[in-house]
């Protein structure tokens, strides 16, 4: 994030930062566990390290594509992992256990929100490209927000499919879940407080 702050700067607009959004841990923790990590430069990742700064273990880091970490602790080929998107959301369904809710031990810790993703633009774009694009976003948001809460025709027949066609889980509720949990008044438009928690993110897990 640090390399990022000369040249870019975050857009008021399609930002997934919340509380309750947060990364879980699962499946079985033990000295010499094998746990599944996405991207060291991930939320989930660097939420991970800063749980573990305070709960020490020794863990074998096995770091993995998202979409990978269920079915490997399914299969046994991981003792846990950190999921994030769809598998958050079915692990339990799988008979896996929740070892922590890394978001929730974030917000305990600090009080503050989880910033999971935002768009950056260059600096260097004129005002008005910028102003244009944000307008542009937060108008289909609206629409989509709009046709999902009236699961409107337009839904049904183009959004859901779509959302279906990208997802892990080819599963409406489970599609729909994600939607509740990380589409919020802040993907519309960034709170102070969002904007707040990036520095707080950064002064904690980046530094």
């Amino acid at each position: 994030m640090e390399k990022l702050r000369d040249t870019y700067e975050i857009l008021p607009a399609g930002a997934a930062i919340g509380r309750g959004v947060g990364p879980v841990m699962v499946g079985k923790i033990f000295a010499g566990a094998r746990i599944g990590l996405p991207g060291e430069n991930t939320t989930a990742h660097r939420l991970f390290r800063f749980w573990q700064k305070q709960n020490t273990v020794d863990l074998q880091i096995v770091q993995m594509p998202f979409h990978e970490m269920l079915p490997a602790v399914i299969a046994r080929r991981l003792d846990a992992a950190v999921l994030i998107h769809e598998g958050r959301f079915v692990y339990a369904s799988h008979g896996i256990p929740l070892v922590v809710d890394l978001g929730a031990y974030w917000e305990n810790e600090t009080g503050s929100m989880i910033p999971l993703g935002c768009i950056y633009a260059r600096k260097s774009l004129s005002p008005e490209i910028k102003a244009t694009f944000v307008s542009e976003l937060r108008k289909s948001i609206s629409i989509s927000r709009d046709a999902y809460a009236a699961r409107s025709a337009l839904y049904r027949e183009k959004i859901l499919p779509h959302m279906l066609s990208l997802a892990q889980e080819n599963d409406a509720a489970v599609a729909e879940a994600h939607v509740d949990t990380y589409v919020t008044s802040d993907t519309f438009e960034l709170s102070a407080e969002a904007l707040k928690s990036v520095d707080i993110f950064s002064e904690k897990c980046l530094s």
